[in-house]
């Protein structure tokens, strides 16, 4: 017990080298952690939610026994705080501070292990639900660690959502954080349930795969407050859904502006409405695009703080100029002869930049091909370039055979995806890029082949 004592003590002289979060009066909260899981991280962070996002509270390092320290001024009742090496899913675990506590824990090798006897009943709670949920995060999460695919993980799902019913209901003495807690549960399982299907997967289930969980989701009554806004990545949680129930139906997402008007037709709460937009347009790739990006959904940002933040984003965007000339690129097929964009000149040339882990990517498939057949006589090139690593083009390579991929196959690599990435400001996949005859930019952002927007916009330029 001593020496316990002495290393939060130790852990309070640390304040004093930038490890405190929040201001020195008071009695804070005292929190020691021990890495055990494989090489030790240069810094650890303790983060809390703000407005929707991670917000870094304090860093911390770790001394030679792989100890680190942080001291924490919580709200009176507490609050949820996470702990790890990141803002990315993995590594990086939840709990609830107070004035007072002592928290004291090991992240290990598969899980986190709160130490001795001296941890709040929250955090009891908080370890108690976690080590209901491990089955379920391992897969969702650390997916390269526990291979799993919808044949497993579908009826798991099942199984723990009936166990959920069952679940105790939290009742410490602390009614802030039961209530709280309450919240967090719901949220962090479908918080979860959702990821799962956005990780790289060798199976993807189709529409009669889905269990009944997934369809029952429902936007408008998860946004009737703001309680998303206090789980991490809770903004994500409503697109999840849609694009999953999509999926489900077999229905097409239509393009990206589609999508993100539906979902906010069907998202209540005006805060979420505008942190979305916000979300959305941080990845708008040119100037065009954001202006019409603002002229469909600039009407939900009705907070000020919002507007500030989105005229910001605005101001990042250089107006370019009409019919900028494509920036070129030249990427072997698959016998490994390399084929250049301007060895296509004189042709229309749809380009899909994709990868065989990309689920959304493998949904537009069977709408490119049906594209390329309709179109086959026609004076237009098909062009799919991959984007996944270079040590898996074996696995790409298999992945068109095995899908019988038509049009022009084409594969970058490491340096050509990272270059192709950056010419054209490609934050995510698919996507997709039309140029025209002349060998110029028609739409660095082309409609998807399921929406009819492309068919249209096709017709009109050849």
């Amino acid at each position: 017990m001593i020496k316990k004592i002495n290393l939060f003590l130790i852990a309070g002289l640390l304040a004093a080298a930038s490890v405190f979060a929040g201001k020195t009066s008071g009695e804070p909260a005292m929190i020691q952690g021990k890495w055990t899981r494989g090489a030790l991280p240069e810094k650890i962070f303790l983060y809390k939610m703000d407005n929707g996002q991670l917000m870094e509270i304090a860093s911390s390092a770790a001394d030679a026994d792989s100890i680190f320290y942080f001291v924490c001024k919580a709200a009176a009742d507490g609050e949820f705080y996470y702990i790890g090496t990141g803002k990315l899913s993995n590594n990086r675990y939840a709990f609830y501070l107070k004035p007072k506590d002592k928290l004291d824990f090991t992240i290990n090798d598969s899980t986190v292990v709160l130490n001795g006897n001296a941890n709040s009943p929250e955090n009891l709670e908080m370890s108690r639900w976690l080590k209901f949920m491990e089955p379920i995060e391992n897969r969702a999460v650390y997916f390269t660690k526990f291979h799993s695919t919808y044949v497993d993980f579908f009826p798991l799902l099942e199984e723990k959502f009936e166990a959920l019913k069952s679940y105790p209901a939290t009742t410490t003495k602390n009614k802030a954080f039961n209530a709280a807690f309450e919240t967090y549960k719901k949220l962090n399982f479908e918080s979860l349930a959702l990821e799962y299907l956005f990780k790289p997967r060798t199976a993807t289930p189709e529409g009669e795969d889905y269990p009944d969980y997934y369809r029952d989701l429902n936007i408008a009554d998860i946004t009737q407050n703001a309680d998303l806004l206090t789980i991490p990545n809770g903004i994500d949680i409503p697109e999840r859904i849609y694009f999953v129930q999509k999926w489900a139906d077999g229905k097409s997402l239509g393009s990206q502006n589609e999508a993100i008007g539906n979902i906010l037709g069907e998202i209540k709460n005006d805060t979420i409405k505008g942190l979305y937009v916000l979300k959305n347009a941080a990845g708008q790739r040119n100037y065009a695009a954001f202006e019409k990006f603002e002229e469909n959904f600039g009407k939900y940002l009705t907070i000020e703080s919002q507007k500030a933040s989105f005229l910001a984003l605005k101001s990042g965007f250089a107006k370019p100029e009409k019919n900028q000339s494509a920036l070129g690129f030249k990427f072997q097929n698959i016998e490994g002869k390399e084929v250049a964009l301007s060895d296509l000149k004189g042709k229309l040339i749809y380009i899909d930049v994709w990868a065989t882990w990309c689920s959304p990517c493998r949904k537009e498939i069977p709408f490119l091909k049906k594209l390329d057949a309709d179109y086959r006589n026609k004076n237009i090139a098909f062009v799919s370039v991959s984007v996944d690593k270079e040590k898996d083009i074996a696995k790409w390579k298999a992945f068109v055979e095995k899908e019988k991929l038509t049009g022009i196959q084409l594969f970058a690599g490491d340096e050509g995806s990272k270059n192709l990435s950056a010419a054209y400001k490609i934050t995510g996949i698919p996507r997709f890029m039309l140029f025209g005859k002349d060998g110029k930019i028609i739409s660095p952002d082309a409609p998807r082949p399921s929406s009819a927007d492309i068919r249209k916009m096709i017709d009109d330029l050849l």
